[in-house]
């Protein structure tokens, strides 16, 4: 009989009643145990703190390391732009003789080229000859003169070439040849499109006139 047993068994209302308190409580404890704690949030500040320490020093290392790289590339384009320099220092005695007979000596061929070509009238002092190419009886060469002044006064007679096929460059530096084949080849597009221009290319420089 329900008198003989205690009033929350007897009473369902009462029953469903402890059951969801029970309920509640329990599961509310387990919910609690997840809620940080004053000690977890202090870890998590502390551990964001250091992170942005170590974020910090990185970009901070980051700056220095872009700054270092610069002043390599800025010492490497220094250091290139004064072999660059020297390289046209040292050639400044040399001239490239192209289209002359390749039937006498790489030194004879040149003094004659200066003598009965340019109508050089002194003697000139050759230090030394390297050949370049041969084909067709002619030959490329570059020669090494003993001074800049003979240097000179061959190119100022270049005008005493006109008629023939021999051609005479300045033996110039790796990147001004880069630059002087860049301009040729604008030079060839430009005449293909408009055959009005007298187009001059010398060296690493390039004159544009109208006829």
């Amino acid at each position: 009989p329900c008198s003989d047993l205690p009033p929350y068994k007897c009473d369902p209302r009462l029953r469903i009643k402890l059951s969801y308190e029970s309920y509640y409580y329990t599961n509310s404890g387990d919910k609690l145990k997840n809620i940080p704690t004053k000690q977890d949030i202090d870890e998590i500040k502390t551990n964001v703190n250091d992170l942005g320490s170590k974020f910090d020093h990185l970009k901070s290392e980051n700056e220095f390391l872009k700054s270092e790289i610069k002043q390599l590339r800025d010492e490497k384009e220094k250091d290139h732009h004064q072999i660059m320099y020297l390289q046209d220092y040292v050639k400044r005695n040399n001239v490239v003789f192209k289209g002359i007979p390749s039937n006498k000596s790489l030194e004879c061929a040149v003094k004659e080229c200066c003598k009965d070509n340019l109508k050089l009238s002194k003697e000139i002092n050759i230090l030394s000859t390297k050949k370049l190419y041969e084909r067709e009886e002619k030959i490329g060469v570059i020669a090494e003169f003993s001074s800049v002044e003979i240097v000179k006064e061959i190119f100022q007679s270049t005008k005493n070439l006109a008629g023939t096929k021999i051609i005479l460059e300045r033996d110039i530096s790796s990147d001004k040849q880069k630059d002087k084949r860049a301009f040729l080849w604008l030079k060839k597009r430009i005449l293909d499109v408009n055959k009005d221009h007298r187009i001059l290319v010398r060296n690493d420089k390039m004159k544009i006139k109208e006829n």
